[in-house]
């Protein structure tokens, strides 16, 4: 599940060039953009971070188990801020290449530049991390009222209207298509939009069975509701409560069905899913270059919306597949994104 998050955002911003109205800034803007895409990616848009997030929650509250709050903090420090220190200043090298180089030729819009600094694609790694300390330092704190949010969180009757309710403030602070959060001074409504899914996966710990097929049971309903309001207000420019409100019920409805599909098909370790989880790391690292550089190169050949999003999707995942068969995977750099391949995997204590 966490490969097929993190895989969704190379389609994702794959798609960027060739959709009918772009939310950001982008490098190459196809003139025929497809509305089909551009709603295929938003929809991707409300549950792929989200979801990252809920299984990084659930992993951290995992490590904490396993290694005690200090264990868990070192850890993540290692995996996320190491890779973060490593690759930070390395793509944003390559992406302004690739930028300085695509200026002036037909078809490419430029990016114009933004003040201060700017984590590009890597914001997550920051905010995963802030993420992670907060729960290794609260760990042992008891806050009232928290066993009843939780039992409510869980509870069929209610988990449909708190969680939605919670992220309204966060989503309330931001542009309706929720523009990642890229400058490097954190900003707080994340905190209140991904934070509370990473508590999600925090809780999700003590909470194997769920959700059960009777809690996804309405996920259909909801998103035959919320989906298109909220993709009606995207294409209109609409803006107030409604949308939002649409928006945290299909995000919640989105993350729910997942977890029910993923419970249900990967019941049994796959040798493929592994090493796909595994590389999905590295992918998702390195893909933005890659994928702009691509789609400056189909400019002139004019192949439609479809065409140049499949082939710019199929040649990043088969460029960086590669690169970690042969260049991450046997070497110190695949110890540092996924740690030591065969090790002995300890299983936390249930409770």
């Amino acid at each position: 599940m966490r490969a097929g998050a993190l895989l969704l955002g190379v389609l994702y911003h794959a798609a960027h060039a060739y959709t009918a109205q772009t939310h950001v800034p982008w490098l190459v803007r196809a003139p025929d953009g497809s509305w089909l895409l551009h709603d295929l990616q938003a929809v991707s848009h409300l549950f792929r971070m989200p979801l990252f997030f809920v299984i990084a929650g659930f992993f951290a509250r995992w490590l904490i188990e396993r290694d005690g709050p200090a264990g868990m903090a070192t850890h993540r420090l290692k995996r996320l801020g190491g890779p973060f220190l490593l690759f930070w200043p390395l793509l944003a090298v390559a992406g302004a290449v690739v930028v300085l180089e695509a200026r002036g030729r037909p078809g490419v819009v430029g990016l114009a530049p933004r003040p201060g600094l700017h984590t590009m694609h890597l914001w997550f790694l920051e905010y995963l991390l802030l993420f992670c300390l907060a729960a290794a330092t609260l760990h042992r704190v008891r806050v009232p009222g928290a066993a009843r949010l939780r039992a409510w969180l869980f509870d069929f009757r209610f988990g449909w209207l708190v969680l939605p309710a919670l992220l309204l403030p966060a989503l309330g602070a931001t542009p309706l298509a929720v523009d990642p959060p890229t400058a490097l001074a954190p900003a707080l409504w994340p905190f209140g939009y991904y934070g509370l899914f990473f508590l999600l996966g925090h809780q999700l710990f003590h909470h194997p069975g769920w959700p059960t097929p009777f809690a996804a049971a309405p996920v259909p309903v909801v998103l035959a509701v919320s989906l298109p309001v909220y993709l009606r207000a995207l294409q209109t420019g609409e803006a107030g409560w409604a949308p939002r409100l649409a928006a945290a019920w299909a995000s919640v409805a989105l993350v729910v069905g997942a977890l029910a599909l993923g419970a249900l098909v990967f019941r049994r370790t796959h040798r493929a899913v592994r090493y796909l989880a595994d590389a999905s790391y590295w992918i998702y690292l390195v893909h933005l270059p890659v994928v702009l550089a691509l789609q400056v190169a189909l400019v002139p050949l004019s192949w439609g919306p479809w065409a140049s999003f499949a082939a710019v999707s199929a040649a990043t995942l088969a460029f960086t597949l590669v690169t970690y068969a042969l260049l991450v995977r046997p070497t110190p750099l695949g110890v540092l994104l996924n740690g030591r391949r065969g090790a002995a995997r300890r299983r936390p204590p249930h409770r």
